[in-house]
Order: structure tokens, then C-alpha cells, then sequence
């Protein structure tokens, strides 16, 4: 159920309880109130029902909000990669829902986009697997899961020409792959740096370093930073 969404068990057993006890309360009022009997003893008892009721609800809301953040900020760096800002939110969005019981198909979808444009790409593949088991979600789900893949996949070939550069094999195999994926809109730095060296490897030398520099801007502390460093002094 969405009342339910993001709650941990112990929330949602205060919320069914909190909810019983209220409604019991509300009847033995009407109870009081017909035999005119006093009710100061019922009021205790119905702050902690709201107590109980609130504290769940607030916390659901918080999450179905973050959610919405989420995919807001995910959006922007589709639109720009290189907006900070919108990268810092996003992050600190994904840190207030994680760890929050999650089993539905769209907020599964929501996150791992989020995961996978900040960079965390194995988080982003064990996010989708609710969302690739659900008949709602799993054409989204499956697209991004192979675009994933379709990125990582650039690694091996480029490794194989930067240690062969006569791998006229590996180089058709790997401009037919830059060019699946070259025109994908991510926002995830990995992706684009991948490309970067991919370009670099086949001598498309302005196409890499412009990939190089926005990786780089985007997150100037990545693994393969002064190979993309190197790419940009090289070709400038």
C-alpha cells in the first residue's frame, strides 16, 4: 500500500495500532459523552494514538517528498551534467531514502537513475531489480540496465587499443559501440569518461577532450582522471 511506502515495520505497526487506538478511543468518548461520564482520563490516551499515528506519517511524507526531489534533480542533470548543484541535491536526496524499505516498481526506477547519474553505477543495477520484475516498469527498467551495460562495455575494447593499437578489430568493434552510445544523453561522469578515452583511442581528438574536460568538471577526483588529464594536454 502507499501509506505504507519507505516505513520501516516498527513504523508501520505504529501506524495500524496508533490508528486502532484511536478509533477505539473516539467510540469510548461517544460512550462517555451518552452516559455522561468524565472523559479527562481518555485525553492521555489520545495524544498518544496522534503520536503514534503522526510520527509514521511524517516520515512517509518525508519519503514520497524526497522521491519527488529525486526525480527533480535526476531530470536537471539530464538536461545538465555539469550543474553542481543539482548533483549535490540529488545526493542528498538519494542519502535521505536510502536504506528505507523500498519494494515498489517506480520509486525502484527513480533511484537507480539517481545512482546511476551520480556515478554509482552497481547501486543503480541493484535498485532496478524491482522495477525489471514489474510489467509497469520493466521496458524503462531494461533500457537503462543495457544502457549501463552499453557504457561499461567500452572499457575492455578501449583497454585492448590502448595496449594494441593495431587491433583494427577491436577498433570497428569499438566505434560501432561509441556510436550506440555517444548521442545517450547521461549525467553520470564514468559513462563520459569512458567515451573520452573510447574517442581518444580512435582519434576523435576534439570529441575526447571535450568529454575529458566534462568529466573532469563534473568530478575532477575520478579513478581515471589523469588519463583524462593526459587526453586534454595531449590533444589541445
Amino acid at each position: 500500500m502507499a501509506i505504507f511506502q519507505g516505513l520501516y515495520l516498527y513504523e508501520i505497526v505504529l501506524l495500524i495500532f496508533g490508528s486502532v487506538l484511536f478509533f477505539a478511543l473516539l467510540f469510548a468518548l461517544i460512550y462517555c459523552f451518552v452516559q455522561t461520564k468524565p472523559i479527562k482520563g481518555l485525553l492521555p490516551f489520545f495524544l498518544v494514538s496522534i503520536i503514534m499515528i503522526a510520527f509514521p506519517g511524517i516520515k512517509s511524507f518525508q519519503y514520497k517528498d524526497g522521491m519527488i526531489s529525486i526525480e527533480t534533480y535526476e531530470r536537471q542533470l539530464q538536461r545538465n551534467p555539469e550543474d553542481l548543484q543539482a548533483r549535490e541535491q540529488l545526493r542528498k536526496g538519494l542519502d535521505a531514502v536510502q536504506g528505507r524499505p523500498n519494494s515498489d516498481p517506480n520509486s525502484s526506477l527513480v533511484i537507480a537513475r539517481a545512482h546511476y547519474a551520480l556515478g554509482n553505477e552497481q547501486a543503480a543495477l541493484a535498485s532496478l531489480q524491482p522495477a525489471l520484475r514489474s510489467q509497469t516498469t520493466s521496458t524503462e527498467a531494461s533500457n537503462l540496465e543495457k544502457k549501463i551495460e552499453a557504457f561499461q562495455a567500452i572499457d575492455s575494447l578501449t583497454t585492448r587499443i590502448e595496449q594494441n593499437p593495431a587491433d583494427a578489430s577491436a577498433k570497428e568493434q569499438l566505434a560501432h559501440q561509441v556510436t550506440q552510445v555517444e548521442h545517450e544523453p547521461t549525467a553520470n561522469p564514468e559513462a563520459i569518461a569512458r567515451v573520452a578515452r573510447a574517442q581518444a583511442a580512435l582519434g576523435q581528438k576534439e570529441q575526447a577532450v571535450a568529454n575529458a574536460q566534462k568529466a573532469l568538471k563534473i568530478n575532477p577526483k575520478l579513478a581515471v582522471a589523469p588519463q583524462l588529464r593526459a587526453i586534454v594536454q595531449l590533444h589541445q
